[in-house]
């Protein structure tokens, strides 16, 4: 998934430069994404695959032969959740390139804790977290230091309007 997405990202930057779109494009899709990943959730769940680790929880659905997590389902619903959020943020005024920072922050937020759930047949850790895990880490810092960036400046740009309105 961060692979495509990552993949998706770097080809839609390089387009929009080639073809001098100077507005965030992200923004047009960002609402859809997690949906589009609640389904496959769903979908992953109903074919059990990406299953959780095994689990005693009263909730534990039965998977590869054990009870386990069933972290799909966490997923779809977290991932319905950020739909809803992004869905009704982008009725709200907001920067550009602000709803897809959101969703790349959102879906990391998400997928990071699950990943300590989700069953890792070859699991090659770095200092006890995955590859998915440091993938995640690297989009906060980086759309979170984007997004604090751009907010700073929008607020700068604010405060000059403002001064320029009393004098």
């Amino acid at each position: 998934m961060f692979g495509g997405l990552a993949g998706g990202y770097v080809a839609i930057v390089v387009t929009e430069k080639v073809l001098h779109i100077d507005r965030c494009t992200g923004d047009l899709v960002a609402p859809f994404l997690p949906l589009g990943q609640a389904i496959g959730r769903l979908g992953n769940f109903l074919a059990g695959d990406a299953y959780g680790l095994p689990t005693s929880l009263p909730w534990a659905v039965y998977q590869a032969g054990a009870f386990r997590h069933p972290v799909q389902l966490y997923e779809l619903i977290l991932d319905l959740l950020l739909f809803a959020f992004l869905l009704r943020r982008r009725h709200v005024s907001y920067r550009d390139g602000e709803l897809f920072q959101i969703y790349i922050l959102g879906y990391s937020l998400i997928r990071f804790p699950l990943e300590f759930l989700r069953y890792q047949p070859t699991p090659v850790p770095f200092l006890g977290l995955t590859l998915v895990q440091w993938l995640c880490i690297a989009a906060v810092l980086w759309f979170g230091y984007q997004y604090h960036q751009q907010r700073k400046k929008a607020n700068l740009g604010l405060s000059e309007f403002e001064a320029k309105r009393e004098a």
